[in-house]
């Protein structure tokens, strides 16, 4: 059995050095750090949360996006109530054009979709009664169901709508075609067909009505009326009563009250009179205050300190 090659013999094992690094070398080490690092990414987690309840990736990452509703879920709100509003003024103005209300409901109907799935997540982590999504006593039961509910109609009208504008469009790009053949005689100095009568395809632009688009824009501004509801039953849940304090101040039923603004000039000089605690101490001051201001009366002596003032008077 040969013993091993000698370095710079032949058939000598190439020195580590020499060696050429593969793709599949580069790639195990990437793993091998990759690892490493995530290990040590657990590992600090688990130490800073030892207490809480682990959780995988997806979950962890399922909740934190639950956080953003209340950021996000005003940009679709607004869209689509800005489509209603834009398709009830193409009543009046025809100069607004389709592609506002289409494009408003388009960008809002697909921006329902982070939403309602941020507001899902974030539900159970507000209160502990959000937590059963059936409980048809919480208070988030509708606001929750109702937002799935506007979800799910603004896919619907949107898919409608574009339905309908693609008709339009094609109907007013090519119309209708009717094809037919009719003879047609062609001189001789034609040289591509020759003297004759030949048959040739023409054809004949037939006015059509474009589908309507009234309904899906009917259904945007009940969409959006929806919409309004819901997104005010999740007001109320942050802000308990705030449309009855609304029409209470516009009202005048309620005050303003504005945090740190100064007391107007007449309320700051009005005298408040004292509590009723203070009411003995300011009758004591008021005696003591008389029986300083009183004249001396002379009489007879009552007691002996009396007595003895009344016998050194001459």
């Amino acid at each position: 059995m040969p013993g091993p090659a000698r370095a710079g013999g032949a058939g000598a094992v190439p020195c580590r050095a020499n060696m050429v690094y593969t793709g599949d070398t580069h790639l195990s080490r990437i793993r091998i750090v990759g690892t490493t690092v995530a290990l040590l990414l657990v590992g600090a987690a688990e130490a800073h949360g030892a207490a809480t309840v682990s959780r995988s990736a997806a979950e962890r990452i399922w909740y934190a996006q639950g956080l953003l509703h209340p950021a996000i879920v005003h940009v679709p709100i607004g869209l689509l109530v800005a489509a209603a509003i834009a398709a009830c003024l193409r009543v009046l103005f025809r100069r607004i054009s389709l592609g506002v209300v289409y494009y408003c409901l388009l960008i809002g109907a697909l921006g329902m979709i982070p939403s309602v799935t941020a507001g899902w997540a974030w539900a159970p982590q507000k209160d502990p009664g959000y937590v059963d999504p059936m409980d048809a006593t919480s208070n988030i039961f509708w606001h929750r169901w109702g937002g799935i509910g506007v979800a799910a109609g603004s896919l619907l009208v949107t898919a409608w709508a574009t339905s309908r504008l693609w008709r339009k469009r094609r109907y007013e790009a090519g119309a209708l075609a009717a094809a037919g053949t009719v003879a047609v005689p062609v001189p001789a100095a034609v040289p591509a067909y020759g003297a004759g009568d030949h048959l040739v395809a023409v054809e004949a632009v037939v006015a059509v009505r474009p589908p309507g688009q009234a309904g899906w824009q009917f259904a945007t501004v009940l969409l959006a009326a929806a919409t309004s509801w819901v997104a005010h039953d999740g007001g109320e849940l942050v802000y308990p009563k705030n449309l009855e304090k609304v029409i209470a101040i516009a009202t005048g039923a309620e005050a303003v009250k504005l945090k740190g603004a100064s007391k107007p000039a007449a309320e700051s000089m009005t005298i408040t009179p004292p509590p009723p605690a203070a009411a003995p101490i300011a009758a004591a001051a008021a005696e003591i205050a008389k029986a300083a201001t009183a004249p001396a009366t002379t009489g007879p002596a009552t007691g002996p300190a009396d007595a003895a003032v009344g016998t050194a008077a001459p």
